[in-house]
This record gives structure tokens, sequence and C-alpha cells, in this order.
């Protein structure tokens, strides 16, 4: 029987930033200047203000009686922004007849938040999603910026009308103001679903400790939970540690807990003032939940008992029964791909030894929400043995991590045989989004515009901004971003073999449990480039994926390793043992020539072999590598004296 224990304690959660108003000047766009513009607002093309807007008020108004190029920007007033704060917008809209460049929740008007560097750079934008196009009366558009960055030297709110190429729409009443954000977000145990049936278990609290107006030491937490090892349940306090301004963190002994489901309370204090709590609900169980997939504590998967390492792609569109054959010719033992795969499809991937992670990423602004969407697609897939867990949210901006953590609730409720599965695109903003989704996939792609060591700095600040406690499929870049045909990546290449092998390496040495390649399907577009052919492109792909499939067995083992680090930064190392022996994973991470030493915490036994580069030097606790540019090592040592 369920039940929570710390009803009576009047848990609170005061904000560590209140959610102050930024001063706009004519945000309801009253004042003109006579010309067609607001005062205070810039200017743009196809834009001017008139009494449009709601109620007969001012209005600035975007209009376009005939088809033509859309235009890039909109009005915008310059704003101060605070690093480390989010920060809601929001502005009433309404459209007549808007046509937009194709139909999409990113196209139609819309308002943004955009910040620049001190060189005129944009460092990013967020808008309000879905956008408004077609005809609709007054709508309000809402939502939240990630967390401001340092440098951030020129921000602006503006509004826009993306992609719109005809129509008319008028924006009203718009808003900005910081973001009401608790002293203590969310509670975090390093466990699946959590639940355990003893031992200990790392809390990891997701805090907002204002270290711009205090002082880090101030600040102190304590974990409350209900300890039953005497029988009856009461109450049991211990301290936690304030380990960063984002995180405090206890390890819980388990075995001590009430059995049953009650709740973990962090409580954050500010010179021993209570500042604000949170709580988890955690089972205490008598014996372990089955299940057919779920996350270890290891972060490993599990399958029908047995560790599990994704190795796929994500294959969405235009599925048929010749590609998956093709496809199961790779060395891929899964497959990310849409809800709408019949199940005699399903069948195949079950006859080819294939797992299927289902896309339901839909739905979010279903007048339910999705549910109803959700539960008739889960209950129709859920028994069918190919099916390895669900792809719930696809770079979900900020604002919708609310619906997002109401998804979760439904999923594990409809099927809790499976775990949930999502992309994220804004790396530091993981922690916010904790809870929403069993397993994270980080995506960063960046060839060719990008360094493409932004991979291995992804994958690690994923791991360290969700504390550690969530498993991670990452999604390596198998495609060039020509298939957008848009103006700026237009021609843009994909990868080379070597290129996708090395971010590929570059996401393990940073952590990543699984590796779901994307996309097969743009495999298939037409490119400018005769390299980025099906055929070739499929060649490189399949040849980048099966040197991390000769290595699975590495990466799944629990054995001990030694721990070793490179003195140059960029050159990343990861270590495994694995029956008895010592496997060092060094990977070059520029596009330059690298040297690095790498020190271990105890000796190298001698050389059993090297992969993918030639064999360096090693004695006692160090190994010196030279690497060329984008390249990579796998060193198989004994064990100390051998």
């Amino acid at each position: 029987m369920e039940k929570s224990f710390f009803v009576a304690l009047g848990l609170m959660s005061c904000a560590a930033f209140a959610g102050a108003p930024v001063e706009l000047k004519n945000a309801g766009f009253h004042e003109t200047d006579g010309k067609g513009g607001a005062l205070g607002w810039t200017t743009h093309p196809n834009w001017h203000a008139e009494k449009a807007g709601h109620n007969g008020s001012g209005g600035m108004v975007w209009e376009c009686a005939e088809e033509s190029t859309f235009k890039r920007g909109g009005p915008g007033q310059r704003v101060t922004l605070k690093p480390g704060r989010r920060y809601d917008f929001s502005a009433l809209v309404k459209v007549d007849g808007v046509v937009t460049q194709r139909k999409s929740i990113y196209q139609g008007l819309t308002v943004c938040v955009e910040c620049y560097d001190a060189n005129g750079k944009m460092m990013f934008y967020d808008m309000v999603r879905p956008t408004v196009n077609g005809t609709s009366d007054w709508t309000k558009m809402s939502g939240t910026t990630r967390e401001i960055p340092d440098g951030v030297a020129e921000s602006y709110f503006r509004a826009i009308a993306k992609q719109c190429i005809s129509g008319r729409g008028v924006v009203d009443n718009m808003y900005l103001a910081e973001h009401d954000t608790p002293a203590v977000e969310c509670v975090v145990p390093h466990v699946y679903r959590r639940e355990s049936t003893g031992g200990l278990v790392r809390f990891s609290a997701s805090i907002n400790a204002d270290i711009h107006e205090n002082r880090l030491e101030d600040y102190s937490a304590t974990f409350t939970y209900a300890h039953g090892a005497s029988g009856t349940a009461h109450p049991a306090t211990v301290a936690g540690e304030v380990v960063s301004a984002v995180e405090a963190v206890a390890t819980l002994d388990t075995s001590l807990f009430a059995f049953g489901t009650n709740d973990v309370v962090c409580t954050l204090f500010h010179k021993n003032r209570e500042v604000g709590s949170a709580s988890v609900s955690f089972a205490r169980l008598a014996k372990p939940t089955p299940r057919r997939v779920y996350i270890d504590r290891r972060l490993r998967t599990i399958v029908d008992g047995k560790p599990f390492f994704p190795l796929g792609m994500c294959y969405w569109c235009d599925v048929t029964k010749e590609n998956l054959e093709r496809y199961a010719e790779g060395p891929f033992n899964c497959l990310n791909t849409d809800w709408k795969m019949p199940r005699e499809q399903l069948d195949l991937c079950r006859d080819r030894g294939l797992l299927v992670l289902v896309g339901l990423e839909h739905g979010f602004d279903l007048p339910d929400g999705g549910k109803a969407w959700l539960t008739e697609r889960v209950n129709a897939m859920k028994g069918h043995p190919a099916v390895m867990g669900w792809f719930v949210s696809d770079e979900q901006p900020v604002a919708d991590i609310p619906k997002m953590l109401r998804r979760q609730k439904w999923m594990e409720a409809l099927d809790p045989d499976h775990p949930t599965w999502y992309a994220l695109d804004t790396v530091r903003e993981a922690r916010h989004y904790l809870g929403a989704a069993d397993v994270m996939g980080l995506d960063p792609y960046p060839i060719p515009t990008q360094p493409i060591g932004l991979v291995y700095s992804t994958t690690c600040q994923g791991a360290a901004n969700t504390f550690g406690a969530v498993a991670n499929w990452q999604f390596p870049q198998a495609f060039g971003w020509g298939w957008l045909n848009r103006k700026e990546t237009k021609g843009q290449r994909a990868p080379t073999q070597k290129e996708m092998a090395n971010m590929g390496w570059q996401a393990i040495a940073g952590g990543a449990n699984g590796l779901v390649f994307y996309a097969y399907q743009h495999l298939f577009e037409p490119h400018d480039d005769p390299d980025d052919a099906f055929e070739p492109a499929w060649a490189r792909t399949k040849s980048a994926a099966a040197e991390f499939k000769k290595y699975i067995d590495v990466f799944l083992s629990v054995d001990p390793a030694p721990k070793a680090e490179s003195s140059n930064g960029d050159v990343a190392v990861r270590t495994w043992r694995h029956q008895g022996d010592t496997y060092l994973l060094a990977v070059n991470c520029t596009t330059n020539a690298q040297t690095a030493t790498i020190t271990f915490s105890e000796p190298l036994g001698r050389v059993v072999a090297a992969d993918f580069a030639p064999v360096p030097e090693v004695g006692g606790k160090k190994v010196c590598v030279a690497l060329d540019p984008i390249s990579y090592l796998m060193l198989r040592t004994k064990h100390g004296n051998q």
C-alpha cells in the first residue's frame, strides 16, 4: 500500500530567484513614431504598428499581401538578462490567412528571446512553439528561456514571423519576467524508477543556490526519509553535502527505509535558514519489480536479464521491408523508428535480432496532452518482443518540461516493462529535465561547421548536469546538413568514416551507454556531393559502427578498472577491465595531431594489442600516446606484473 509519510511536514518550495518582470518600453505598442514604427522597438520589413491590438489597442502587425521571400528577424527591444537565470516570456497573437513555407510547428507568428556575445555572434535564441499560422483569434503564447550563460553582451525580445510568406498577423502585450525558480527543484535517486530492495543509494537534489549574491559555503542541506528498521516508521534526517550551486547530495542506506512508498525530502538552508525543499516518492521493496528492460545501477541497459549495449540508427520515415532487410545486414542490434511501424515490420525486426525503440514524441499539444494518443499506441505495441523502449520527446524546449514530466508518469503506468528515452539539444539545461524520461539522448552534430570536439564536451557536460544519475543513449552524426535544403546548410557534407567513428568514440569516452546514429533515412536523401550518395554513405556508416560492435563486451564490463588521467585536455580517455585485461581508450578530439601522457592509478602489465593506432610507449603507470588528427587508440594490456 502506498503512503506519503511526510504530509504533515508542510513541505515548502521557496523561490531562489523571484519572478520579477523585466521592464519593457511600450510593451502594448500604443506609442508610435508616426512612420509605422513603435517607440522602443526596432523596425523591420513587413511590420508596422497600428491600432489593431487586443480590444482595439495598439498592436504590432505583420502583413504581406502576396507570397514573398521570408525575411529573418522582426521588431525587437534590447533587454538586460542576468547570467544563470531563466526567463518567462509571452505575447498575444492573432493571425488571418498566414501562409508559411511548409506546415510545421516551427513556422508561423511567435515571439523569441535572442542572446549575442561581444562580437555580435548569436549565442542562442528561444522561441515559443508551436507557432501560430493560418487563421485564428487571439492566442496567448508562452515560453521559458534556457539559463542565460555567461558572456552574453546583448539580448533582445522580439516578435517574428518565422518562415511566413503571406497573410496578416498581430502581436500584442509583450511580457518578459524572471522565471520563478525554486530553491530545490527536484530530488533524484541514482536507481531506476525510484525503488530499491536495500543497500546504499545516492540521492542528488537539483538546487539553485544564488552564488552571485551569496557564498556557496553558507548553504547547507538535509535529507529526511522514513526510517523503519525498528518496525515503526519515523522520520530520520541526515546531513547532505552542497557540492555545487546546483547540486546537494547524500548517500542513504535504503535498508533502513520503511517498506512501502514514502517521500525522501531534501531541504536547503542559507545561513541555517530554510529556503526551500523538494521531495521524491521512493519505494522500499522486499524484492525487485520484474521488468523485461530496465537500466541498472551502472547505467547499463538490461534486456531479458542480460546486459545490452544499444547500437543502432534512427529510421523514422518511409520504412519499407526492403530497406529494413538492408539495415539488418549492418552491425546494429536495435532501431529507433516511428510508432507507425506495422506489426509485420516489427516481426521482421524480431526475426533479424533487432530491438525497436518506438517513437512517441508527438501529441504534446493535443487537448489532453496526448494521453489518449499515447495510451492507444502503447497498448497496441508494448507486448511485442521486438519492443525495447519508447522515444517520448525530441528536443522539447524548457517550457515543455511540465508536459514531459506528466507524460513520463503516464508512460510508467502504461508500461512498467520498458524504459523511456528523449533527445536533448540544450545540454546546459539537462538537470531541469531530470525525471522527464529514464534515459537521455544527447545530439551534438558538429560536422562540417563546428569543432569535432563538441561531441566529447557535450557528452561530459550532459553527464555532469544530470549528476551521473541518467543513462545516455547518444545520437552520433551520420548525416549531412544539406538534407534540410536551407540556404545556410545547402551543400554541407556528411561526416567521413573517420569523423563518424571519432565522434562515436568521443561519446564512449564521455560515458555514453549506447549509440543510435542519426539517421538512416537521411542516407537516402539526394546530396550535392556524390560521396554522400546512399551506397558510399551506408558503407562508411556500417564500417564506423562495426568498430563499436567489436568492443560491446568491454563496454558492458563492471569489473573495477584502474583510473586514468590525460595530460592533454584534447585527448579524452576512458578505461575498463574485462576478463582480467585492462583496456584504455584514448581519443584525439581535434583535427590536429596530439600527444599525451596518460597516468594510471596502478601499474600496467604487458601490452596484448593496440587497435586503430600504433602501440604506444608503456611503462609502469604511464602510457605516452601520439595521435594523428581525429584518430583514436584502444589499448589492451595485462594486469599488473602479468
